[in-house]
């Protein structure tokens, strides 16, 4: 073997090494916490919708004096699996709508909103706008 060979890597090139590694690993943790936040808002978007749907759809069931239908503010709870529950849940989905009568021709304008909470703790929300005679 050679006298003036090296064996190993010298303190400088490690922490050079470690520092690097370190910036990298910081940029790819943020860079996966955001897409995180984002796959969650559209799942829940999409979930919201659902929601959405499945409450008009009971909307346009009732009759115009039904419970759902008097001119005034309702609202119903869901949990994060949108299963209808009667008290709102941390992570769950609040469908709040407004019923108001609309002009001579008697129809009923349905103001829908759905709103729940994030992985990101903010507070989103959905609005939806229907019309249906009555």
């Amino acid at each position: 073997m050679m006298a003036g060979a090296r064996r190993g890597f010298s303190l400088l090139e490690v922490l050079i090494a470690g520092a690097m590694f370190a910036v990298g690993t910081t940029g790819v943790l943020s860079a996966w916490s955001t897409i995180n936040g984002i796959v969650d808002t559209q799942r829940r978007s999409a979930d919201a919708i659902i929601v959405a749907e499945d409450v008009l759809d009971a909307l346009r069931l009732q009759q115009r004096t039904g419970p759902g239908l008097t001119i005034d503010a309702h609202q119903r709870f869901f949990t994060k699996d949108r299963q209808d529950t009667a008290s709102p849940t941390i992570d769950g989905y609040i469908v709040e709508w407004q019923v108001a009568q609309v002009g001579a021709f008697s129809y009923r304008k349905v103001d829908l909103a759905v709103r729940w909470r994030g992985v990101d703790r903010r507070e989103h929300r959905l609005a939806f706008l229907t019309f249906r005679p009555g």
